[in-house]
């Protein structure tokens, strides 16, 4: 079940929290008509998504079913709702930025992208020289939701789905067809490789549900290292390969960053919305990424200028995450601080009322955050309606 790459990014085994994850998918692996289960170096909970439906829902596995598995609500903890991710990349420097949402050129809501990126390489006499691409990488969240939501609540087998997945128009056009169209929209050019994950595979005998995935092309396939590094082209003979090294939740210090460093991250990064917070663009990478897919000699495309989306998660994070994403005031720089919510600019942090954060806040800080009028020393003045409710 623990595949190669994923013992090569923990040699000396899987982290406590990730082994619980790990032992659902065990129990997975047992239940009549499963094949087989391959958990990879990026398997994980898919933190934006869990938390905006409600559900764990996990990244980085391989799910092979008989064609007689039927399908059930437990089943979206691994097939993942971002049915035909598509991640082209086009030769072109012609690119502006993207807003997120549904229709034509927008990407979607979630862990989605488009921006310009460039590889970088020595000419013979020692100059630097750049050649510039366009990446676009999206789903069409709506209408995949839709249909997964459909094959999961009606118990359908997975050569059923198969089936449908290939052939049920929606408009007219197919889940994989509208991503295509949604993905050519923002890019513009020659397109020079695209390729697609979160999506089902027939082999003999089987079905492979390919959850943050992909299948090779002409032995390569175009993977994430993180939003802010950009992509590496990896040369494979393999079957299959993470779709990104990703962590499912290690962020980047945003108090460490330099002056350079902030520019990259929140003026050449850019979402919607008026949040600092972006638990997706400002993603750690794997600490050993380019020993576990031997991505050394890979060429790389650097991320000059892109355009994220805007994960609105923010007020469901921990709310450690969400003080480790928030930089200082005076270090965001002015032309990101003009979008945001002013609280923000007055280093003001929001996070939900949850009855966990209240007692946690309370518990040292309470003298100073209730009005005078309900304390006096160490004791409390309520009013009666509030004590009958203790």
């Amino acid at each position: 079940m623990i595949s190669d790459s994923l013992r090569k990014r923990f040699p000396n085994g899987l982290p406590d929290d990730l082994k619980a994850d790990a032992q659902k998918f065990e129990k997975l692996s047992k239940k009549s008509g499963v094949v087989k289960v391959t958990l990879l170096s990026n398997f994980g909970r898919d933190v934006e998504l869990s938390l905006s439906q409600g559900v764990d829902i996990y990244r980085g596995v391989i799910v092979e079913t008989t064609g007689d598995y039927v399908l059930s609500e437990d089943d979206k903890s691994w097939f993942h709702p971002q049915l035909f991710k598509t991640r082209t990349l086009y030769a072109s420097s012609e690119f502006s930025n993207v807003k997120e949402g549904e229709g034509p050129s927008r990407i979607a809501k979630f862990n989605s992208s488009a921006g310009l990126y460039a590889i970088q390489a020595f000419d013979e006499i020692g100059g630097l020289s750049k050649t510039e691409y366009v990446i676009v990488d999206t789903a069409v969240d709506s209408l995949a939701n839709t249909q997964l939501n459909h094959w999961l609540s009606s118990g359908m087998k997975m050569k059923d789905t198969y089936t449908e997945m290939a052939i049920q128009r929606i408009d007219g056009k197919t889940l994989e067809n509208h991503t295509k169209e949604l993905v050519s929209s923002i890019g513009k050019g020659e397109i020079v490789a695209s390729f697609n994950y979160n999506r089902l595979y027939k082999s003999a005998g089987s079905y492979l549900f390919y959850n943050h995935a992909l299948k090779p092309v002409d032995s390569r396939a175009l993977v994430q290292i993180s939003p802010l590094l950009g992509y590496a082209m990896v040369s494979t003979k393999a079957n299959h390969i993470e779709s990104d090294v990703l962590t499912a939740s290690d962020y980047l210090d945003v108090s460490s960053f330099t002056d350079e460093q902030r520019m990259r991250a929140y003026v050449m990064a850019s979402w919607g919305g008026k949040n600092i917070v972006n638990s997706f663009a400002l993603r750690k990478p794997i600490s050993n990424y380019r020993n576990v897919l031997n991505l050394d000699s890979a060429p790389t495309y650097r991320m000059e200028r892109a355009s994220f989306s805007s994960s609105p998660v923010v007020d469901k994070l921990d709310p450690k995450a969400v003080l480790a994403l928030t930089p200082e005031a005076t270090a965001i720089p002015e032309v990101k601080a003009a979008k945001l919510h002013k609280h923000i600019l007055n280093n003001v942090v929001r996070m939900p009322a949850t009855p966990k954060i209240l007692q946690d806040v309370l518990k040292n800080n309470w003298k100073s955050l209730l009005s005078s009028k309900y304390t006096d020393g160490e004791s409390l003045f309520l009013p009666r309606s509030i004590v009958e409710n203790l």
